[in-house]
């Protein structure tokens, strides 16, 4: 499926100084190479490209025609500026010593050809941004918390896990006391938890909602009130401690406007696929180029 592609081409590309406006590609020459003497003809590249890639390129075409008038009945209007912009961007990404240029001849696509996937790419998000209803109910289904971890070591032998569990679990309930002594949660992240990303970010896993957690962590952390420490629960992972920071439909201003948005980042892409399903299968096309083969009886 055409989205599907431009979102894994988009995500390898990562958005990249400035770039100009993308141009209409030159037409080919007549004679569009010359090989020890012999002429490859402007006409035979043609019927080539149309043999080897006209079915593919075609349904390309289809899509975005399709996309494009989706977007137009949305009120959602993509402009080239947009599409230099988001290009412009780019660029930033690009590896020291790698031109975009080549980032593009290594993705086997044109200047012309990513800014076509780009804008609709960028008009199916527009279509779909505004299906999203955050309504306190839907809201109600996110948490954002933040949790001390001592981890179980994945390579431990089989008969040492036991002995291994008691003693973490002896570890937590040890940090747990020191929390319920007067130290802060936040200091006991610091100064105790396993987990690689928490001297990062003080042990906050941001907003997510269910079914992004593990079952035993998830079931505990929907049952704390904002500011509540968990007692320790075990998971998979090791040992927790679980502190809630906000509810969903309880937070407001910046921190709801960036709780709105990373929904819509985790949610996005399949909601794309599931938009871009739904109006292929409700749009008529006829491929007069390419018609499909009559169904065997």
């Amino acid at each position: 499926m055409t989205i599907k592609r431009i979102c894994v081409l988009l995500t390898g590309l990562a958005l990249v100084s400035a770039i100009p406006a993308v141009a209409a590609p030159a037409p080919a020459p007549a004679v569009a190479a010359i090989v020890n003497g012999e002429k490859i003809t402007r006409d035979k590249l043609t019927s080539t490209l149309m043999d080897w890639q006209g079915p593919m390129t075609l349904d390309e075409i289809i899509d975005a025609t399709l996309v494009a008038q989706e977007s137009k009945k949305a009120g959602i209007n993509v402009t080239d500026a947009q599409v230099a912009a988001k290009i412009a961007e780019m660029e930033k990404s690009v590896a020291p010593g790698q031109s975009f240029a080549d980032l593009l001849k290594r993705n086997n696509i044109t200047l012309s050809h990513l800014a076509s996937r780009l804008k609709m790419r960028l008009q199916a998000e527009g279509v779909v941004r505004k299906s999203f209803k955050f309504t306190p109910e839907f809201l109600a289904g996110y948490r954002r918390a933040q949790h001390i971890l001592v981890l179980m070591p994945r390579d431990i032998d089989p008969k040492d896990v036991a002995a291994k569990d008691a003693e973490l679990k002896q570890k937590i309930e040890k940090i747990a006391q020191e929390i319920k002594g007067g130290l802060s949660f936040e200091e006991a992240v610091k100064k105790y938890s396993e987990d690689p990303s928490a001297k990062q970010n003080g042990g906050d896993l941001g907003f997510f909602g269910k079914g992004a957690m593990t079952p035993e962590f998830e079931k505990v952390v929907f049952e704390l009130k904002p500011g509540q420490i968990s007692e320790p629960i075990k998971t998979p992972y090791g040992y927790h401690l679980i502190k809630l920071i906000s509810a969903g439909d309880q937070v407001k201003g910046e921190e709801k406007t960036n709780l709105q948005e990373t929904i819509i980042k985790n949610e996005l892409e399949q909601r794309i696929g599931e938009w871009f399903r739904n109006i292929s299968a409700k749009a008529k096309i006829t491929n007069n180029l390419y018609p499909k083969a009559p169904a065997k009886k």
